[in-house]
Order: structure tokens, then C-alpha cells, then sequence
């Protein structure tokens, strides 16, 4: 008799493992409530062009780890490999911005799938809790979800961890942090597609290779890590 398997890069959440997770996720989503954030699920699988748009066409993950297929009524659709992208989508059908009470805030959880190569803690199916502020540019927002996360992590009994905080600079020094970057890439012995993707998002294409582009960026006119510093500090400023 034949059997079957869970498919390649998968996992079966099974007791006692998933009393932890569960664990885990309420964990992560008690500060969230207790905030004002409001749950919401969106469909496992959305358009195509919403992950195109809302990712970036150039990003490894539309080009290469989306699990894109075709219905039968011709619509391309793609398991969802990240939240972000189908909780915007969602607010913005049901015009939550428009009903005042700025900013929607908004939790999530459930599973999400990228088409890589399996390997010890990273799966082609995974699940993720996540956040959204929409509707209000407020760097307190940024301090509190940097706080909901702290004392996410300090309520499952974790102490010995570090929140790291970057940032692109400002609407002056993003433009000379691209053109840098872009010139540092170009430089690199990289394909015609990896090319053609640094053009449209350089951000996307770097690895391995930051603290070499950071060490170039230090002499540019506008640096941004001047405005990452800034930025520190703010938040600094509305944690407290």
C-alpha cells in the first residue's frame, strides 16, 4: 500500500510541539492586543501582481520562491509569501482608512510559502506573526511596535537578545544612498540579471556584501547613516 509524506520543505505541527507554538504565538500576539491592534486573515493565495507590486518584481521573491500557479478560469494567483502585501490589500478594499481612527492597526498570523531550497530552520512553508500601522507617518509608531516586540520577547523568558534598528535616511539622502550604491554594484562582477534588478532596487541584490557598499557610503556628501543615527534618536525620543 502506498503512503504519503508531507510535501519537501514542510512540517506537520504535532502535540507536544504545538502547544509551544501556540505558546509562542500568544505570546506575540497578547501586547499586540492589548494595544489597540485588531486581528485579521487574508486568503492563503492573492493575485500575482499584488506580490509584484507591493515585494517588488525584481525581488527573489516573486522572480524565483513564489508559488505562482493558473486557475482553471485563467487567473494567476501565488501562495502568499509574506503578510504585508494581502493586509494592505484587504484594508484598503474595506476602506478602513476612510472611517477615521487613524492609524489602522492591525495583527496577523497564519502560514506562509517560499519555493527555496530546505535547509536546518528554513522551510518552503512557515508561519509568521505580524503588525501593521497604516494611515499615519509617526516615528511613535515605529518605538511602539519596537516595544510590543521587547516585551513579546521578554514574556516567553528571553533576556540575552538585541533589537537592531536601521534606516535609509531621509527624502535628501536616500537619492545619494541609491546612486552610491548603485555605482558600488555596478562595479561587481554580477550577471545581467542581477544587474538589471540593482537598477530597479539595489537594496535587494546585497548580501554579503553591506559592510563593503557601508565602508564606500562613509565618504558620500549625505550619508545615510547620519540619518539612521537621527532616526535612533527619535525613536529614542518617543519611546521614552
Amino acid at each position: 500500500m502506498s503512503t504519503f509524506k508531507a510535501p519537501k520543505g514542510t512540517y506537520d505541527l504535532l502535540p507536544p510541539d504545538s502547544a509551544k507554538y501556540l505558546a509562542v504565538r500568544e505570546a506575540i500576539a497578547a501586547p499586540l492586543r492589548n494595544s489597540g491592534y485588531g486581528y485579521i486573515e487574508t486568503p492563503g493565495f492573492e493575485n500575482v501582481e499584488l506580490f509584484a507590486r507591493g515585494v517588488g518584481e525584481s525581488t527573489d521573491i516573486v522572480t524565483k520562491e513564489m508559488y505562482a500557479f493558473e486557475t482553471k478560469g485563467g487567473d494567476r494567483l501565488a501562495l502568499r509569501p509574506e503578510g504585508t502585501a494581502s493586509v494592505l490589500r484587504a484594508a484598503l478594499e474595506a476602506n478602513l482608512h476612510k472611517a477615521g481612527n487613524l492609524p489602522v492597526k492591525l495583527w496577523y498570523s497564519g502560514s506562509y510559502y517560499r519555493y527555496e531550497r530546505p535547509q536546518k530552520g528554513r522551510y518552503r512553508h512557515f508561519s509568521q506573526v505580524g503588525a501593521e500601522a497604516i494611515g499615519a507617518e509617526d516615528p511613535a509608531l515605529d518605538a511602539e511596535l519596537i516595544i510590543l516586540a521587547d516585551q513579546a520577547y521578554r514574556s516567553l523568558g528571553l533576556s540575552d537578545f538585541r533589537i537592531l534598528l536601521n534606516s535609509l535616511g531621509d527624502k535628501e539622502c536616500r537619492p545619494v544612498y541609491r546612486a552610491a550604491l548603485q555605482d558600488f554594484l555596478r562595479g561587481l562582477d554580477l550577471d545581467e540579471d542581477t544587474l538589471r534588478r540593482a537598477e530597479i532596487n539595489p537594496l535587494r541584490v546585497l548580501d554579503d556584501k553591506r559592510q563593503d557598499v557601508q565602508k564606500q557610503l562613509t565618504d558620500a556628501p549625505c550619508c545615510a547613516t547620519t540619518c539612521a543615527t537621527r532616526a535612533r534618536r527619535t525613536t529614542r525620543r518617543s519611546a521614552s
